[in-house]
C-alpha cells in the first residue's frame, strides 16, 4: 500500500491527502499491451535473444520497481532458489494419477488464490 502525501486530482477524481492505495497486481501481470499474451506460460519473455541471460522488466513488479524496490529482494529469491533446487536435487514430482489435470480457475478476493493440486513426490535415490 501506498499513502498519499498530497491531495491530487487524477482522471477526474480528486484523492485526498493520507489516502491508502492498493495497486492492482492482476490488472498488471494481464496487461495485453504489456505482455501480448499473458494468459499463456513464456519463461521466455524474460530471456534475451539467445536465451543466455534474464532481462530485467520494470513491468514485473513482484518486488516494486525502482527506488523504492524492496531490499530484501536479492535474499528473498536467493532463499526461494537454495529451496526450490534442495527439493528436486532429492524428489521427482509427477501429477497425481488421481488428478492428471490442474484446474486453472481460482477463488477471487483480495487476492487470488489457486485451487489445490496434488502431486507425487518421490525419492531421487
Amino acid at each position: 500500500m501506498h499513502e498519499l502525501l498530497h491531495g491530487i486530482d487524477f482522471h477526474g477524481y480528486h484523492l485526498p491527502k493520507g489516502l491508502l492505495l492498493i495497486p492492482n497486481m492482476y490488472h498488471v501481470y494481464h496487461d495485453k499491451k504489456i505482455w501480448g499474451d499473458p494468459e499463456n506460460f513464456r519463461p521466455e519473455r524474460f530471456l534475451n535473444e539467445d536465451e543466455s541471460r534474464v532481462i530485467r522488466s520494470d513491468s514485473l513488479v513482484a518486488f516494486q520497481p525502482g527506488k523504492r524496490q524492496c531490499l530484501g529482494e536479492p535474499l528473498a529469491k536467493d532463499v526461494l532458489f537454495l529451496y526450490v533446487a534442495k527439493i528436486f536435487q532429492n524428489l521427482h514430482a509427477f501429477p497425481d494419477p488421481g488428478n492428471p489435470k490442474p484446474n486453472f480457475d481460482y477463488d477471487d478476493g483480495i487476492v487470488l488464490i489457486a485451487n489445490p493440486y496434488r502431486v507425487v513426490m518421490k525419492s531421487r535415490y
